[in-house]
């Protein structure tokens, strides 16, 4: 039975309605009565009516009030006007409300009324259907998570599974059992995504999911986790051949409707509880591993192979050096060769996404310090890493790396034109500073935070004169003050300049300066 209520300030009027009717048989009750809005509005908050049927011109408060006050509480509520005036205003006002029906008092008949009320009856029931319906479904949901959970908790006693298994009429002594993971992370993070439309998207999946297993005759306990959901597979014939099937119709349907590139993963196929309590590791490991697999990719156990991180951390010095002279000169089809192979290695070693992430993050860090001698500006324009640690899988974090290689080349040849001068004379000023000590080319192109190569380059192009022969040069005219000084031996003056050898510092001398040490200081 429905609930209604009627309200009008004329008791013949509210007793010409209540009795006009078999409302029972119509399948309504009638609950409250009241004389105007005010009244009405205190017994509809008491006795919660689904229709109510009002006169519009009443005392202290009317009927349009009233029906913005219920509608306001709930706009479902089904309500019928009353009126004596045949008024088009009241019409309108009616239909702006957004009111069931309405109806002139003196033109009211059984047939018109009845015909009203079948009418709402419809549309609750219809109303009321959807409700049940969804609430059944929000209780299996829950049940389903509980289980779900259950299983995945390891906490959990096994004779506790066992017990809710049977309460939900699952008869796990001859079922197998397959665990199944979908990742939406990287597929869902184009820009044309909103978080609100990616949470939808993933709720349809998770339908489209439950239904292709449950038309396979496979129970599958699924929940969502973020922008992934979690599968429990059960049945009674569950093949490898079987879920991949499903799983390749799967994604061949989420592809269709959303345009979205779903991964996966999955674990053995076992016969026991306590066997697929076994692979609650895997699936919780493999929810990680799938960073590394290409979008629409599966991945299974056999596909991993054993971790090595530790030598690629040792490789990334190596490959900021080579990262850093690809940069600098300009070559961006080596670069790209190197990001493939260093992208390859990650993939076979399979260290935690995380790890991954950290150490291509000090990788970049290492290849900005390298770089920090051409403009303070590189490291206030290219900071990256926390776009490198919110990468959701390996090709995300690729196309980070080589689209900061794309903006460090386009930096540099800038940089280039414009730095120079500038770096040259710092390099000189070190190179005077210590051109006592052992100094090599790679010593100073270091400093200045430029590869030896382009050092060398630089240099000739700038001075007219390559590195070695610079520092020669100003070796031999440091010598020649330091000859000047009687009480300074010649094995005293080569030290002094940076040579180790008196023989080899004699050469380069007479080189440079047209005569032995001798001759040049009895000159």
């Amino acid at each position: 039975m429905y609930k209604v209520m009627i309200v009008d300030d004329e008791i013949l009027v509210r007793i010409g309605i209540r009795t006009i009717l078999d409302w029972n048989a119509r399948g309504f009750k009638i609950v409250a009565e009241a004389g105007n809005g005010e009244a009405a509005y205190e017994k509809y908050l008491a006795l919660r009516p689904e229709v109510i049927i009002t006169d519009i011109k009443m005392p202290k408060k009317d009927g349009f009030w009233l029906t913005d006050k219920i509608k306001a509480d709930n706009p479902k509520a089904e309500i019928i006007f009353l009126t004596c005036y045949d008024d088009f205003e009241y019409a309108r006002t009616a239909l702006y409300k957004k009111v069931s029906s309405y109806v002139l008092k003196a033109e009211m008949e059984e047939d018109e009324l009845g015909s009203i009320m079948d009418a709402i009856k419809l549309r609750l029931d219809s109303m009321r259907t959807k409700e049940e319906e969804s609430k059944q479904q929000e209780d299996s949901s829950r049940k389903e998570d509980y289980l779900l959970a259950l299983v995945l908790d390891t906490r959990k006693p096994i004779d506790v599974i066992k017990v809710e298994f049977e309460k939900n009429q699952i008869d796990w002594e001859i079922q197998k059992f397959c665990f199944v993971q979908f990742d939406f992370k990287a597929s869902l993070k184009d820009h044309e995504y909103a978080m609100e439309k990616s949470v939808s998207i993933i709720t349809a999946c998770k339908e489209i999911i439950l239904n292709k297993f449950s038309n396979a005759h496979v129970i599958c306990l699924g929940k969502q986790f973020g922008k992934s959901i979690t599968c429990l597979l059960i049945g009674v014939k569950i093949t490898e051949m079987q879920v991949n099937k499903e799983l390749s119709y799967i994604k061949d349907s989420i592809k269709q409707y959303f345009n979205v590139n779903v991964k996966s993963a999955s674990s053995d196929i076992v016969d026991s509880i306590e066997n697929i309590r076994n692979e609650v590791n895997w699936i919780y490991e493999s929810a990680d591993l799938l960073f590394y697999v290409e979008p629409g990719g599966h991945l299974t156990k056999d596909r991993v192979s054993e971790k090595g991180e530790e030598n690629a951390r040792l490789a990334m010095q190596d490959i900021a050096k080579e990262m850093c002279t690809y940069i600098e000169e300009g070559m961006q089809a080596k670069l790209d060769n190197l990001m493939e192979h260093v992208k390859k290695v990650m993939q076979m070693e399979k260290s935690s996404s995380f790890d991954t992430k950290f150490m291509i993050a000090q990788l970049i860090t290492e290849i900005l310090k390298r770089f920090e001698g051409y403009s303070e500006t590189i490291q206030q324009n290219l900071t990256i890493q926390q776009d490198i640690m919110n990468a959701d899988d390996i090709e995300e974090l690729m196309t980070i790396v080589k689209d900061f290689a794309i903006e460090m080349i386009s930096l540099i040849s800038g940089l280039k034109l414009d730095n120079s001068d500038f770096l040259i004379e710092k390099a000189i000023h070190y190179i005077e500073e210590n051109y006592k000590d052992k100094l090599t080319l790679e010593d100073v192109a270091g400093y200045v935070g430029i590869s030896k190569y382009y050092f060398s380059y630089l240099f000739k192009k700038v001075k007219d004169i390559n590195f070695s022969a610079y520092i020669n040069i100003l070796r031999m005219e440091k010598a020649k003050e330091l000859l000047k000084q009687p009480q300074m031996t010649i094995n005293q003056v080569y030290s002094e300049v940076g040579f180790n050898d008196q023989q080899y510092f004699s050469k380069i001398f007479k080189k440079y300066v047209g005569m032995t040490v001798t001759e040049y200081r009895t000159k």
